[in-house]
């Protein structure tokens, strides 16, 4: 619809889209391009009405009629399933989920209504393939003792799964450096404190998965005396040793036993150094040593026994100023003043060597 004035101008305008009297739309000066949407179906007149600068008025009708739109859609049907609609208007779209169905050949079929009949099916086939996603696997251990200490023997024991295949590796950090690959390790920790666990896992499809615990090692009694050993000295035997790993807490001091029979010494004294001085064995006389090593929590496993027996010189055929080891096959000289003095390391339950077999009673102190 549209407005002239062939001898003046148009000054304002109204437009009724329905022609009940109440305009749906007005303005100055010429009328202006209006869109509007029916919402109900049926024949409507529009009326637009003008007026010019001479106060003159003019209107104009016109019939409209609105119709229902035509539904057009696609369908579809799968493996002969109900038609379901697609998606769209003038281009359609229709989600299949082939996740949810099982592997091989499936028919799909789509028909077209175009508002008065529907199309012939068009069908097509697809191959389905579904690929099983691997699951990753489960990492877990526990370790025994609960509570360790310094030294004690640690079992770590796997308690991973894999819940579509099989554990095919392990890796394990103990937290102090070390490192296994085992699947039940035994791991000692030489020092105390807190250390974080860390068990990775590989499945037999190559997913890993990580555990981790925080296991804390307490101070332990020192460890066993070794490197205990004797010689001469100015007519008396002074032994000595190493100093052995303190177990996390302070070696304070060190216990000496000594005896006449192996298995059955006695404590004789405790010293803060790595040395003591005793009386050389008399004559024909064995006597046997062990030492231990004490901290904070106690005392530590005792040394294997070393036993010593003395006699003349002449005797033994020896060289005057001079000692000889008697023990085992190997021969140990040993500088001195008198006698002869021989050396045998008896280890703790150990039968002694030839020379310390015999007992010569138990040696008096002064």
């Amino acid at each position: 619809m549209t407005a002239s004035d062939s001898d003046g101008t148009i000054v304002s305008w109204s437009l009724d889209i329905d022609n009940d009297g109440n305009a749906e739309y007005a303005g100055t000066g010429s009328p202006t391009t209006q869109a509007h949407t029916y919402t109900v179906a049926g024949t409507y007149t529009a009326k637009l009405a003008v007026a010019d600068d001479g106060g003159s008025a003019a209107y104009d009708t016109e019939a409209i009629t609105v119709s229902t739109p035509v539904e057009k859609y696609v369908e579809i049907s799968i493996d002969g399933g109900e038609w379901q609609r697609a998606e769209g208007t003038h281009e359609w779209s229709y989600g299949w989920d082939s996740a949810a169905v099982d592997d091989g050949e499936h028919t799909i079929k789509a028909r077209y209504f175009d508002g008065t009949a529907l199309s012939p099916e068009d069908l097509i086939t697809v191959n389905v393939h579904n690929e099983v996603p691997n699951e990753p696997p489960a990492a877990a251990f526990v370790y025994s003792p609960e509570d360790p200490k310094v030294r004690d023997a640690v079992q770590f024991t796997d308690l991973s799964s894999d819940p579509d295949g099989t554990i095919a590796s392990w890796h394990w950090d103990f937290g102090d450096g070390a490192a296994s690959t085992e699947k039940n390790p035994i791991h000692e920790y030489a020092a105390p404190g807190t250390f974080a666990v860390g068990l990775t896992v590989t499945g037999s499809d190559g997913a890993t998965a990580y555990d981790e615990k925080t296991i804390t090692v307490t101070p332990a009694t020192p460890a066993k005396v070794t490197g205990l050993s004797a010689e001469p000295s100015n007519g008396k035997v002074l032994l000595s040793w190493d100093v052995p790993s303190d177990g996390g807490s302070p070696i304070t001091g060190y216990n000496i036993y000594s005896g006449a029979s192996s298995g059955a010494l006695e404590y004789l004294a405790t010293v803060s150094t790595t040395s003591y001085t005793d009386k050389e064995p008399a004559k024909g006389e064995t006597w046997h040593y062990q030492v231990s090593a004490i901290n904070g929590i106690g005392e530590g496993e005792r040394s294997d026994e070393l036993c010593v027996t003395a006699s003349k010189m002449k005797e033994n055929g020896a060289k005057s100023g001079s000692y000889a080891s008697m023990a085992a096959a190997i021969p140990l000289v040993l500088s001195g003043s008198i006698g002869m003095l021989a050396i045998c390391a008896i280890p703790l339950f150990a039968l002694a060597v030839a020379a310390c077999a015999i007992a010569f009673g138990r040696r008096k102190r002064k």
